[in-house]
């Protein structure tokens, strides 16, 4: 399980209403300070009132992250009136998933609403950034609705912007349609003096313009179009001479009817046929009752409790050309959990000169800041030059797979999550993220949920005459997974265009790497169907228990089809799997080494030490340094010959484990040390 450490960083954004004295809340404290992972904890929230008035009823409290790691179970609360100066708890319940990275800086949003006070402004949307709450209602239900302009055809469609919605009235590919669309307001507003309902329209072909369209009004329900009174309706037929989508137009609603009303409003695009899209933007609800509102970010650092088996420490004869050679080599958990399992250790080098012999061992489980010390064995070349340096790398690791029973989805909402492609019959086609839909001249369909997947191609509009691909690509998980009884992987996946299915996939596994190919072997593999028309998505689900007990690269192959189009993919979730961990460090030595105790002629003082590192010896000392366990020098003197104790100032150093170099006029010798 991983900790995640809460610090509160403040960003208030409120409405300040014009009265004399008012409320201000703000999140004063947050507990607990750890959040464990994989495990549902509450989070206490208090507010605190530091304004000069009283909230007389409730606030509600909302929590909310767009992490795809954090899982808000209860995201809602109600919190009582609060006196100025005084202080109410609001409790939360999370879930923070162990597959966060180590070094990862996550965010909790905050916004509280309190209806007790509300002030009359303007409210507006451009929708540069999607849909931004509104909801839709498919009163015809043909499956097309409004949608984010930039999802249908990119950007620069929006009113002196880049994006707006559109509603369809023709399709390219079902052609005719017959829209009853509505977009809906993301809430009931309470309606002001002198209100309205402004927006923007257009007709997006200058030769099709005749949409009909209007504003309706719902004192009931947002769901229903049954709810819906329809209070003005246009048809547009403006076209603009110079460019090929039409005229925008300005149009407004006059709300003075509803005073001090609750109300939900809806643009609707109906009662029109065989035209192509309405384009609508910038909307602007003016003289509307808003609630206050305090919104605060929490900043949420990680810490990992979990094993860290490193290099601490060796011991070997001096090493000279030409020889075999025992090394004790000490690891230590420097981790803030402990193993409850078997290790393996790897000793391996890069080193020309040196041949490993024994280069694997297994120690048992080991507890915080517990050492175990396992003995590899080597041999040197005879050409080995004399001062020379070895470096030597450890990896440690699992020997078993153990049930952590992690599960996880990759949403792709803004990348492809760290999952790396294989292009295995190098064509230069390979997987790629929705937002370089530009590059490959192609627009990408609705993703599954959110607004990223990924895609591949068996046929690529960017290149002319159009490419016919036989892709053979790989798109690899970022790790490798700990393979359990009940593993599975599921993945959601659609056509880019119904006319063209055949898409062929599968899913793919590999114990060696995740590089080649040539590495995976297949579990099971699907040709894609098509339910009604692009963009259906479908689950397909595979079993990996076969594996139980490895750890495995998964990977999804696009393969054996032609010429078809476009397989989109999106919400890959892999079920009841352990993570692999896997600790590195690495440390050096050099010829005529040795760190044996038995130099009586040599001693160094005190240790552990916190400034100055006595060294006393009668030997010939020439050079004397400092080095971390990584090998990395950190400092280095000149011998002051007159005197047969050396003075090391170490006083500068992080407190640690280090090494320090004596070399004589005939050995070197290195002794370890504790810097507090």
């Amino acid at each position: 399980m991983k900790k995640l450490l809460l610090s509160l960083t403040i960003a208030i954004l409120s409405l300040v209403p014009a009265f004399s004295q008012t409320p201000q809340l703000s999140v004063q404290s947050i507990t607990p300070d750890v959040i464990l992972t994989n495990e549902e904890t509450e989070l206490v929230v208090t507010l605190i009132n530091k304004g000069d008035a009283a909230t007389e009823s409730n606030t509600l409290v909302m929590l909310n992250s767009d992490s795809q790691y954090i899982t808000i179970l209860d995201d809602s609360a109600s919190c009582p009136a609060i006196e100025a100066g005084s202080t109410q708890e609001i409790t939360f319940v999370v879930k923070v998933n162990s597959m966060i990275d180590d070094n990862a800086i996550l965010h909790f949003d905050i916004e509280m609403i309190y209806d007790g006070m509300q002030t009359v402004s303007d409210l507006s949307f451009d929708f540069e950034e999607g849909i931004s709450g509104w909801t839709n209602i498919d009163a015809d239900g043909d499956g097309f609705q409004w949608i984010e302009s930039g999802k249908k055809l990119g950007p620069t469609y929006g009113y002196e912007s880049d994006f707006c919605m559109f509603s369809q009235s023709y399709d390219n590919d079902f052609e005719i349609l017959y829209p009853d669309n509505y977009l809906v307001t993301p809430e009931k507003y309470k309606i002001g003096k002198e209100a309205s309902f402004d927006f923007w329209a257009c007709a997006q072909d200058k030769y099709y313009p005749y949409e009909h369209f209007g504003v309706a009004v719902s004192t009931k329900g947002n769901t229903s179009a049954d709810d819906f009174v329809t209070i003005k309706e246009w048809t547009l037929d403006s076209v603009a001479p110079t460019r090929i989508q039409g005229e925008w137009i300005k149009y407004s609603v006059d709300l003075s009817e509803y005073e001090e009303q609750e109300i939900w409003l809806a643009v609707r695009h109906f009662d029109c046929f065989d035209q192509y899209f309405m384009a609508l933007d910038d909307v602007t609800l003016r003289n509307i009752y808003q609630p206050m509102r305090w919104n605060e970010r929490l900043s949420v650092g990680v810490v990992s409790p979990t094993p860290n088996i490193i290099f601490e420490s060796f011991e070997c004869e001096p090493i000279t050309a030409g020889k075999t050679f025992d090394i004790d080599v000490t690891v230590i958990n420097k981790g803030s959990a402990a193993t409850t399992y078997e290790s393996k250790i790897e000793l391996s080098t890069d080193d020309k000169f040196v041949s490993m012999i024994e280069a694997e061992a297994v120690i048992g489980a080991l507890a915080f800041n517990e050492t175990a010390t396992t003995t590899f064995s080597f041999s040197t070349s005879e050409d080995m030059p004399e001062d020379h340096i070895i470096s030597f790398n450890l990896n440690v690791s699992p020997t078993i797979v153990y049930d952590e029973g992690v599960s996880f989805t990759y949403t792709f909402e803004k990348s492809t999550d760290g999952w790396t492609s294989i292009d295995a019959n190098n064509d230069d086609h390979t997987w790629y993220h929705t937002s370089d839909y530009d590059v490959h001249d192609i627009i990408p369909i609705l993703s599954h949920s959110g607004s990223g997947h990924i895609m591949s191609e068996s046929s690529c509009n960017a290149l002319f005459p159009y490419s016919q691909l036989a892709p053979d690509d790989y798109i690899v998980s970022p790790t490798m997974i700990g393979v359990s009884k009940n593993t599975t992987i599921d993945l959601w996946a659609a056509v880019q265009d119904e006319d063209y299915i055949g898409e062929h996939f599968g899913i793919a596994v590999s114990m060696a790497g995740n590089k080649d190919a040539a590495d995976f072997e297949m579990v099971e593999e699907w040709d894609l169907k098509v339910k009604d028309r692009a963009g259906d998505w479908i689950k397909y689900s595979a079993d990996l228990s076969k594996y139980e007990g490895m750890f495995v690269w998964v990977a999804i192959r696009h393969f054996k089809c032609e010429n078809v189009f476009v397989i989109n993919v999106d919400d890959v979730t892999i079920n009841n799997f352990s993570r692999l961990h896997n600790w590195k460090s690495s440390f050096t030595t050099e010829q005529e080494v040795s760190i044996a105790e038995h130099y009586s002629n040599l001693n160094i003082y005190p240790n552990p030490v916190e400034n100055e590192l006595l060294v006393a010896t009668e030997l010939n000392v020439k050079e004397i340094a400092i080095y971390d366990i990584y090998g990395r020098q950190n400092l280095s003197q000149r011998v002051n010959k007159s005197t047969s104790q050396q003075v090391v100032d170490v006083a500068n150093l992080k407190a640690g484990a280090y090494f320090v170099k004596i070399k004589t006029d005939k050995e070197v010798i290195i002794r370890q040390f504790i810097k507090q």
